[in-house]
Formats: C-alpha cells, sequence, structure tokens
C-alpha cells in the first residue's frame, strides 16, 4: 500500500475547511469544501485506505476547523466591542482573543481578516440602527 500521509493531511485540512464554513459561512462555500472532502475521501478509499484511517482524521479536521472558527469569531467580536466602547478592559480582551487565536493555529492573514470582520459587524450594525 502506497504512503498516504500527503493524501491524509489534504483530508484533514478538507474537513478544517467544512468545520470553519459549518459555523458561519455560506452556502455555497460549504457546499464547496463539503465536496472537497468527499473528493479527498474517495481518493483515498481509491488507493486503499480503510474508514479507521479516515475517521479520526476527518474528526480531528472537523473539530478543529470548527475551533478556528470560533476563535476568530471571538476576535472579531472583541475587537467590534472595544470600537464601541474603549478601555483597557476591552483592550485586554482583544489580546487575549488574539492570543487565543493564534494557539488555534490562524495565520496572521487569517487574525488580520477577523480583526477586519470585527469592524464590518459593528459598520453594518451601525448602518441598520441609522
Amino acid at each position: 500500500m502506497a504512503d498516504l500521509t500527503p493524501y491524509l493531511q489534504d483530508l484533514k485540512n478538507a474537513a478544517i475547511a467544512v468545520g470553519w464554513y459549518e459555523i458561519k459561512g455560506g452556502t455555497l462555500v460549504k457546499q464547496q469544501a463539503a465536496d472537497r472532502l468527499a473528493r479527498m475521501e474517495a481518493l483515498l478509499r481509491e488507493k486503499g485506505a480503510r474508514e479507521e484511517q479516515l475517521a479520526p482524521v476527518r474528526e480531528n479536521g472537523l473539530l478543529l476547523g470548527r475551533y478556528r472558527r470560533e476563535a476568530a469569531l471571538e476576535l472579531a467580536d472583541a475587537v467590534a466591542c472595544l470600537m464601541t466602547e474603549p478601555s483597557p478592559h476591552a483592550q485586554r480582551r482583544v489580546k487575549l482573543a488574539e492570543l487565543h487565536a493564534q494557539q488555534a493555529g490562524l495565520s496572521q492573514k487569517q487574525i488580520a481578516a477577523a480583526k477586519q470582520e470585527g469592524i464590518a459587524m459593528l459598520a453594518a450594525a451601525d448602518y441598520q440602527d441609522g
């Protein structure tokens, strides 16, 4: 049997995307992520992988994706709160949320995007109020 390690990593990455978009994402991107995951599983099965090999990788990826998305949303919310009511507490909350996002494995680009999402959430709320 061939070395499946690179394919299992691709499977994990596909599962991370599914977990991320399960928390918050549009229907199209959710479906695209699910389709990619299904294709990776089919490819691995063709290469001789068994469900016992696939299940833990898939589940780990799904959990990691959800965890990362929750960390990104936590950071976005903290940024929105800081902009609404600047205070030392709000600044600490942003720093802690950013640390949590880093520990969850978000890249600097994803962290910056989460901060922008917080600003956009605040702008959308202001638009709806006004």
